[in-house]
């Protein structure tokens, strides 16, 4: 099957639909999914679906040479591991691991664009790390625009890279991040 722009843009309106239709007191009643206790519910996670993606990585030599156009520097990346019985909390350690590796504070970071799995992950991320709402995701991450499996970092950096071009030239440095731990 081949997905047209019209069928995308009716899967985009059914998704935003049933969000936009959903109220606080709708999204109370939601069972949890994890554990009986717990605050997870299929109202504060992310769709899983499906996808593919590609990003073009090379030297500016070789970009230039084949008149492509630069959008971005890659600087460094950082893969941490974590108390594995705590899912998703990775990028609370490799975020800052990677911003010093390139030589920077996470005040110096323009944009983060963090890949959430769950609504509690993000909270976490901004607190612990103590970021600037007004620099996450400034478009809506995972819960917003799914959960593709395939092409989690290819969407990420796409948006952070066309989302710092967006913002002018004084957007520098940006941050992709992944749930599982993985930031560059």
């Amino acid at each position: 099957m081949i997905l047209t722009r019209a069928m995308l843009r009716i899967s985009m309106f059914w998704s935003l639909q049933v969000l936009l239709s959903s109220t606080q007191s709708d999204l109370a009643k939601l069972n949890p999914e994890f554990k009986k206790s717990g605050a997870t519910t299929v109202g504060n996670s992310r769709q899983v679906t499906d996808g593919a993606g590609v990003v073009l990585l090379m030297k500016r030599s070789g970009a230039m040479q084949k008149g492509l156009p630069i959008l971005g520097v890659f600087r460094t990346f950082a893969a941490m591991g974590v108390d594995p019985t705590i899912m998703g909390i990775g990028p609370a350690v490799a975020i800052p691991a990677a911003v010093k590796s390139a030589g920077l504070e996470l005040e110096d970071i323009d944009l983060f664009e963090l890949n959430e799995a769950f609504a509690s992950q993000f909270v976490y991320y901004r607190k612990k790390l103590e970021l600037d709402p007004e620099k996450i995701n400034v478009n809506g991450g995972a819960m917003a625009f799914e959960h593709p499996l395939g092409t989690t970092g290819a969407r990420c950096v796409a948006m952070l890279l066309h989302d710092m071009k967006h913002r002018g030239k004084d957007r520098r440095f940006g941050v992709v991040s992944m749930c599982i731990g993985v930031s560059s």
